[in-house]
């Protein structure tokens, strides 16, 4: 049975001891990146040293992906290129007899690994996934879309009246007032 091999593996036999200069490259979907946080464009690459002492491995690097979302203020699309660092140490898991079981839960920055094949595709989702902008803004002072007519007023002021200075609630201060009881000598409508 041969084993599966992702883009983001590497095999131990193939790294010489100390230091080793490699590029992995693989797609969002092959380390379950979801889309909805934005549209990956192109490879995710790893560019690193790999630096071998027997079976640890320790993992120096910087990814590259570029992005693209939409402003959550005017819905413009940005394009973005992210370059996170990554720093990983690989361990062998070691054998039932050893200190290291199976279920244990990993160090943070401690990946083990079979022995034979560093897989680092989980490393490279979370990094990433920390790095991606969650309330993505195409400029820092973004003015949005007018909530009347939906203009984008980054491109200039609309045609609509200002609302003044009552504030989203206004609305139903006015219904409250309406059905209010009314006090001696106030009109009422009807």
């Amino acid at each position: 049975m041969s084993e599966e091999r992702t883009p983001f593996s590497i095999a131990l036999e193939t790294l010489n001891e100390g230091m080793n200069l490699r590029r992995l490259e693989g797609r969002a979907d092959e380390i379950d990146l979801p889309e909805d946080d934005g549209e990956v464009l192109g490879p995710i690459v790893l560019e690193g040293r790999f630096i071998r002492s027997h079976t640890n491995v320790e993992v120096q690097g910087r990814l590259a992906v570029r992005l693209r979302q939409r402003c959550v203020r005017c819905l413009a699309e940005l394009e973005a290129v992210l370059e996170p660092e990554i720093r990983v140490y690989c361990k062998r898991r070691r054998d039932r007899e050893g200190a290291t079981a199976e279920g244990d839960a990993p160090e943070e920055g401690l990946v083990y690994y079979d022995g034979r094949v560093l897989d680092l595709g989980g490393e490279i989702r979370e990094t990433l996934l920390l790095e991606i902008p969650g309330h993505p803004l195409c400029r820092p002072h973004c003015k949005g879309l007018c909530p009347r007519c939906g203009n984008d007023r980054n491109l200039g002021d609309c045609a609509c009246p200002p609302q003044g200075t009552a504030g989203p609630w206004e609305a139903l201060r006015s219904i409250l007032e309406d059905d209010r009881p009314r006090q001696d000598g106030e009109r009422g409508e009807g």
